[in-house]
Order: C-alpha cells, then sequence, then structure tokens
C-alpha cells in the first residue's frame, strides 16, 4: 500500500514538474518575444536613405490606416514616387513636397496609424483660417518623424497632434501660423527639438494633457501669449531652450512633476518662467532669466518647487486662486440657508424628520398589530 501512493506521489511529481517547466519556457518565450518586439519599437530612427528628387507640388494628403481606401498601402500604391513598408528599418517617407491647403482643414492628415512613418523636407502653409485647421494633423497614430519641413501662414497649428505617441518632432521651421506652432494634446512620449519657432498670436508650443514630453533645443520667440505652455501635463522635460520676446517664456498651469532646466529665457513682457493653478513638485534649475517684469513667479496654490542655481534667484510669490471674501461687519453667515438656497431650512429640515418619524410609528404599530392578529388566529 505504501509503495502504491508512493509511486502514485512520485507521477504527480512528475507531472507537476513537466507542467513548471512547460510553462516556465513558454513564459520565457513570450517575455524575450515582447522585449524584441518592444525594444525594436523603441528604437525606431529616421531613414537616411532618401529619395533623390526635387521638391513637388503636392494636393493635401490624407492616411486613415483603418480605411482600406485611404490606408498607407493605397497611398503608396497610388504614388509610386513613395516608398516603404512602415516598418522598423524601411518607414514610409514623404519627402520634398510642397503643400498649398489652398484654405483647405489641414496639409497631411495621418489618423489610426502604428506604422513607421517620415515626414522629411516639405512645406506646408494656406489652411483655413475660419476653421481649426493645421499644417500636418495627426490623431491616434503613433512612431513617426516631422523633420526638417517649414510650416507658415496656417490658419491655427502648424502641427496639431492628438491622442498620439511615440514621434520626434525635430528641426523644422514655424513661422507666422495663426495661433500655435506645435500644439500637442492627450500625447505621451515625444520628442520636440531644435525647431525654429516664432511669430505666433498665440503660443509657441503648447502642451496639454500630456505626459512625457521631451521640449529640447529650440528657439522660440514673439509669441502673443507664451512661449512654451505646459497645461495638465506631466512628467515632461523643458531643457535648454532659447526663449525671447514672449509675454511668458515659460508657463505651467495644473502641471506636475516636471523639470525646466538649463533655459535661457530674455525679454518676456511679464514672467519669465510662471508655476500657478496647482501646479506642484516641479524642478526649475539652472535656468538663465533676464530683461523679464518678474523673473520667476509662482503661485500660492502650488507647492513643492524645487529651485536651484536659477540666475537671478529672485522670486515672485502670489495669489492665483482668491480666497473667499470673509463675511461684511464680523456677521456670521448661516452656511445651511446659504449652501442649500431655501429660506428657513432648518424649520424644513425639523417639520420633515418629525413627519418621517410619525409615518415610521404608524407604520410600525400595523405590522405589530398583523402579527398579533396572526398568532390569536393560530392559537385558535
Amino acid at each position: 500500500m505504501y509503495k502504491k501512493i508512493n509511486g502514485e506521489k512520485m507521477k504527480i511529481s512528475k507531472v507537476t514538474k513537466l507542467c513548471f517547466l512547460a510553462g516556465l519556457v513558454l513564459g520565457t518565450v513570450i517575455v524575450i518575444s515582447g522585449s524584441i518586439f518592444m525594444n525594436n519599437r523603441e528604437n525606431y530612427q529616421a531613414s537616411s536613405s532618401l529619395p533623390v528628387k526635387t521638391s513637388t507640388i503636392m494636393s493635401p494628403i490624407y492616411i486613415d490606416d483603418l480605411d482600406p481606401n485611404n490606408n498607407w498601402d493605397m497611398f503608396i500604391s497610388e504614388n509610386p514616387g513613395y516608398l516603404g513598408t512602415g516598418e522598423v528599418g524601411d518607414p514610409y517617407i514623404i519627402y520634398g513636397g510642397i503643400i498649398d491647403a489652398k484654405g483647405g482643414s489641414t496639409g497631411i492628415t495621418i489618423k489610426n496609424s502604428d506604422a513607421l512613418f517620415q515626414i522629411d523636407s516639405c512645406t506646408f502653409f494656406n489652411t483655413s483660417q475660419y476653421d481649426i485647421s493645421a499644417g500636418i494633423y495627426l490623431e491616434n497614430v503613433s512612431y513617426g518623424f516631422i523633420m526638417n519641413s517649414d510650416f507658415y501662414n496656417n490658419g491655427f497649428f502648424g502641427i496639431e497632434v492628438i491622442n498620439s505617441t511615440f514621434l520626434q518632432i525635430r528641426g523644422n521651421s514655424f513661422h507666422n501660423n495663426l495661433v500655435t506652432g506645435i500644439y500637442l494634446g492627450g500625447t505621451s512620449i515625444i520628442t520636440i527639438a531644435e525647431n525654429n519657432i516664432n511669430n505666433h498670436n498665440g503660443n509657441g508650443i503648447e502642451l496639454y494633457n500630456s505626459q512625457e514630453i521631451s521640449v529640447v533645443g529650440n528657439n522660440v520667440s514673439y509669441s502673443d501669449y507664451y512661449g512654451i505652455l505646459l497645461l495638465d501635463t506631466n512628467d515632461t522635460e523643458i531643457l535648454d531652450n532659447r526663449i525671447s520676446h514672449n509675454f511668458d517664456g515659460i508657463a505651467l498651469i495644473n502641471s506636475n512633476h516636471n523639470t525646466i532646466r538649463l533655459n535661457t529665457i530674455s525679454y518676456s513682457e511679464e514672467n519669465g518662467i510662471l508655476i500657478q493653478d496647482y501646479s506642484n513638485y516641479n524642478s526649475i534649475k539652472d535656468n538663465m532669466v533676464f530683461q523679464a517684469l518678474y523673473y520667476i513667479s509662482i503661485g500660492n496654490s502650488s507647492y513643492g518647487t524645487y529651485l536651484l542655481n536659477n540666475e537671478p534667484s529672485l522670486i515672485r510669490r502670489f495669489e492665483d486662486i482668491p480666497l473667499p471674501d470673509p463675511p461684511s461687519n464680523g456677521t456670521i453667515n448661516d452656511e445651511s440657508d446659504e449652501r442649500l438656497g431655501i429660506p428657513g431650512y432648518n424649520a424644513i429640515f425639523f417639520v420633515s424628520i418629525t413627519f418621517a418619524i410619525i409615518i415610521s410609528t404608524t407604520m410600525a404599530n400595523k405590522r405589530m398589530k398583523t402579527i398579533r392578529d396572526s398568532q390569536n388566529h393560530k392559537e385558535f
């Protein structure tokens, strides 16, 4: 009996070990495969093998990879001069195009795509002055480069990017677009680097509801509002930019855990750096600010700001979220009446409670009478 039980135990033990080893091998394969895929995607690079051709006048381009009539494959098949597979090492390339939007909403639109693409050495101008428009509009897009291109005289934005990730906007020129040079909304893991951005009626760069954005080495000047604005944006780095002749140089509004470092900010009409409206735990260090009404301004609603080696180190604290006014003449407000907006609220409350007690008592008495009647019926 003992040997039989022991043998069964040995069989179960062997099966358990085999299952464990199989699971371990399968898990390892999955992890390695996933790692290789992610590394290939995260290490995506722009192609240096660009087409040899002169600039070409092009019509506006519309690509939606969820639409078989307007996806990348259809675009390549209809435009033989443009090559690529959209894979790592072989991006779709749009090169050397001159796109006059002729008052339309965009020069290039790309939506719902995770194919690797590269827009290089193109020119975008003349989008609508009356509707929200952009030289390039990206929505739900990942893995792409916009490089060495020129954006001017567009109705609203040079580039507008919505709900997208893993993009690089590098080495471009943005000037005289009606509102903003570069606008990102709901984005993550995007690099904005080495661009020249000037003469906008709104902001040079605006980041809204975004995270893990790198804004590095840009020249941003002559914006009517903010050179660089972070609104509801977190975990972002603003590094080594030259920002001049804006109303405010850099502004953080309701934005947390950001780093502003090694920037040169000059000739701001009001603030060199502005931190306000619950912008917490931001790091401001090694910046040079000069020729501004206020060098660094921090609102009273923002806390945990780390300041180090800024020149000059003058800080202005100001009230950005006004506190409620105290009651006049030392009187105490009846908060319950004022909050509910009901005159005589306390009297109504008392009557309601009394009425509820009367109803509850009446119903309890009826229930007890029913129970007693039932019991009396059983006794008979």
